[in-house]
């Protein structure tokens, strides 16, 4: 059976945030938690950047082609192109996060 890893409250960036951090900086990530800052560390990861990935997001979208009338037009390719958007944000982000 695979082990079913928890997933951490943070939000998605500041869980990856957590988890990178878990495995490459574990001694610094165990400070945070005693010390009791590791939730406003992860929470503000968090909040910096979802605003990032917004301002992303609102970047390309019109360059990779998602408009309002793909949207209406041609829905399973308006929301094909959403993910694909999202999932390069994201490893964006990741790739970032992880420094």
């Amino acid at each position: 059976m695979a082990k079913h890893k928890p997933r951490l409250p943070y939000g998605t960036y500041g869980n990856m945030r957590a988890e990178w951090m878990m495995k490459n900086r574990p001694d610094e990530f165990q400070e945070l938690k005693k010390s009791r800052k590791l939730e406003p560390y992860l929470r503000q990861w968090q909040d910096e950047y979802r605003d990032y990935a917004e301002k992303i997001y609102k970047r390309l979208e019109h360059y990779v082609g998602i408009t309002d009338e793909l949207r209406q037009f041609c829905y399973p390719m308006y929301l094909f192109k959403i993910a694909k958007l999202e999932m390069k944000i994201a490893e964006i982000c990741r790739r970032n996060i992880e420094k």
